[in-house]
């Protein structure tokens, strides 16, 4: 309850809350912690920052035992995350652009990776997208994020929705709305900085 509250009060009035999302995080996040607890990751539970102590963000040891220049949390987590699939004989392919969902039915059944000269199908039980950020996409920004005109990104270059594009002929529901690691440059969306977002792009 005052995780949901807290989110309340950071999105404010003119926002709404996803309050079922926020409540299973709530539900499932120690969990998950736990499971790469005992996985094998290792966890700083001593230090951990955030601007409001209810949004803990605990730090892999590692960010502590490397220089500020390679000092990249996310970059261990991703690479403890590849060690364990790998573990399990799970094969990793880079450079692979899924380029349509194949469906067989109605159901999602896989998807075909690169290019029509050059491409080949990959079947699953399951797929899974995890590639729905779109604040490097600015179309897609004006379309389901029109109050947040002329954002700076503080996000990955690959946040360019691809996700919602590929399920786009599905006529799936795209839920959701808001920005993450976004920065406003006018007086209703607030500043980053001294010098402004701008600073930070």
């Amino acid at each position: 309850d005052e995780l949901v509250e807290a989110l309340y009060q950071a999105a404010g009035e003119d926002y709404d809350l996803n309050e079922g999302l926020a409540r299973k995080i709530a539900e499932i996040s120690g969990e998950i912690f736990l499971e790469y607890l005992e996985a094998g990751m290792s966890w700083d539970v001593t230090r951990y920052t955030s601007s409001n102590p209810i949004f803990a963000v605990i730090w892999p040891e590692e960010r502590y035992e490397l220089p500020y220049e390679t000092n990249l949390s996310g970059w261990h987590l991703i690479s403890f995350l590849k060690e364990q699939a790998e573990s399990k004989g799970v094969e990793i392919a880079v450079n692979a652009k899924v380029t349509e969902l194949l469906t067989e039915n109605g159901a999602v059944v896989g998807v075909k990776v690169g290019t029509d000269d050059n491409s080949y199908n990959v079947y699953a039980k399951k797929v899974v997208l995890a590639t729905g950020g779109i604040s490097r996409n600015p179309e897609l920004m004006a379309k389901y994020n029109p109050d947040l005109p002329g954002i700076v990104p503080h996000t990955g270059a690959g946040s360019t929705g691809d996700g919602i594009l590929l399920t786009e002929s599905l006529d799936a529901a795209v839920i959701g709305s808001g920005g993450g690691l976004t920065k406003g440059q006018g007086p209703a969306l607030g500043y980053s900085g001294p010098y402004g977002s701008l600073a930070g792009s």
